[in-house]
C-alpha cells in the first residue's frame, strides 16, 4: 500500500473516532441540566449547614448559591430560545 492510502485512512478512522466521542447536543443538554440541579442542591445543602449549625463560610455559600443561580437562568434562556425557535420554525410555510 501507499503511504498517502494510509494516510488517508488513518485520518478518515481519527475523524470517524472524534464524531464518536462528541456527545449529542440533547445529551449535553441533559447533562447540563443534571449538574445545574446537582448544584442547586449542592449549594442549599451547604446554605442549609451554615444556618443551622454555623459551619463554614458565608462567603462560600454566597458563591455557591449565586453559581447554581446563574446556571439555572442560563439553562432557562436557553429553553426559551430554543421554544421560540421551535414556534418561528412553525409559523413558516413551505
Amino acid at each position: 500500500m501507499e503511504l498517502s492510502r494510509v494516510q488517508s485512512l488513518l485520518e478518515q478512522l481519527q475523524r470517524e473516532q472524534m464524531k464518536k466521542d462528541q456527545p449529542s447536543s440533547a445529551t449535553a443538554f441533559a447533562d447540563l441540566l443534571k449538574e445545574s440541579s446537582a448544584r442547586s442542591k449542592d449549594a442549599a445543602a451547604d446554605a442549609e449547614k451554615f444556618l443551622t449549625t454555623g459551619e463554614g463560610e458565608l462567603h462560600q455559600v454566597q458563591v455557591k448559591l449565586a453559581k447554581a443561580d446563574l446556571t439555572f437562568r442560563f439553562l432557562v434562556e436557553v429553553r426559551n430560545k430554543l421554544t421560540d425557535a421551535y414556534q418561528e420554525l412553525n409559523r413558516m410555510s413551505i
